[in-house]
C-alpha cells in the first residue's frame, strides 16, 4: 500500500483534524493527514493517539523513503524543495488542504 492509498483509507474513518495527528473535538475523533495514514495502513487507530513520537516513528518505518522525499510545495512556486512529510504538514495545517486532495496530490507527483 503507498501512502496516497493509506491517507484515503483512512480519511473515509473520520472527520479532518489539524496540528496533531488525532484530536477529540465536540466529542469527535479527528484525524490530521499523517493520522488518516496511520489509521489507514494499521487498520486500527494507535494505542495512544496522543503519543506522537510513536506514531511518527512508526510511519517512517513504513513510508520514510517516501516522507523524506524533497519535493515542491504544490501552494508556492518551485524556488525550493522540502521533504515531503513537512509539505503534507503544511498543506493540512496550514493551506487547509483535505486529506483526499493531498493524496491526489501525492498521486500527481508519482509518490
Amino acid at each position: 500500500m503507498n501512502l496516497s492509498e493509506a491517507i484515503e483509507r483512512g480519511a473515509a474513518q473520520r472527520p479532518q483534524g489539524r496540528t496533531q495527528y488525532f484530536v477529540a473535538d465536540d466529542h469527535t475523533l479527528r484525524s490530521c493527514t499523517f493520522g488518516a495514514a496511520y489509521e489507514g495502513f494499521f487498520g486500527h487507530l494507535p494505542p495512544d493517539p496522543a503519543d506522537s513520537e510513536t506514531i511518527y516513528r512508526e510511519l517512517a518505518a513504513v513510508f520514510g523513503d517516501t516522507l523524506h522525499r524533497e519535493v515542491c510545495d504544490p501552494a508556492i512556486t518551485c524556488a525550493a524543495r522540502f521533504p515531503l512529510g513537512s509539505v503534507i504538514v503544511v498543506l493540512n495545517d496550514g493551506k487547509r488542504w483535505s486529506r483526499e486532495q493531498i493524496a491526489a496530490w501525492l498521486r500527481s507527483i508519482g509518490e
